[in-house]
């Protein structure tokens, strides 16, 4: 059996556990974040390093455009996730480096088969 891998998910709580229980029912470890000193701390924790960030762009709590450049910074893949007829945020996102930008819609859709594009042969 593979590892476990460890995502961090900040996205309204709906979202969040709707996206999360699918994500553990694929093996995945997932942690949630609040705000961004809460991500901050777990971008940090050398125990269980994240391997992919899932970021909800309109979440404010979470820090919007600017924390994918935390993430990026940080050398992890994000996946930043946003409405589809706010066109000019997920524009920022991906003029950001987010290694993904998608609509809800498509992660409500899609989560766990975008999910393995982005984790790659680490899967």
């Amino acid at each position: 059996m593979p590892p476990r891998k460890v995502i961090l998910l900040g996205c309204e709580f709906l979202f969040n556990e709707e996206l999360g229980s699918r994500l553990r029912g694929e093996g995945h470890i997932v942690h949630p974040y609040d705000n961004v000193d809460d991500l901050i701390t777990r971008l940090n924790n050398k125990r269980f390093p994240a391997q992919l960030v899932i970021h909800d762009l309109t979440h404010d709590p979470v820090g919007g455009v600017d924390t994918i450049k935390l993430v990026v910074e940080k050398n992890i893949p994000i996946l930043a996730i946003g409405p589809h007829k706010d066109t000019q945020l997920l524009d920022k996102a991906r003029a950001a480096n987010a290694t993904k930008v998608i609509v809800n819609s498509q992660a409500s859709k899609s989560i766990e088969t975008i999910v393995k594009e982005l984790l790659g042969s680490e899967q």
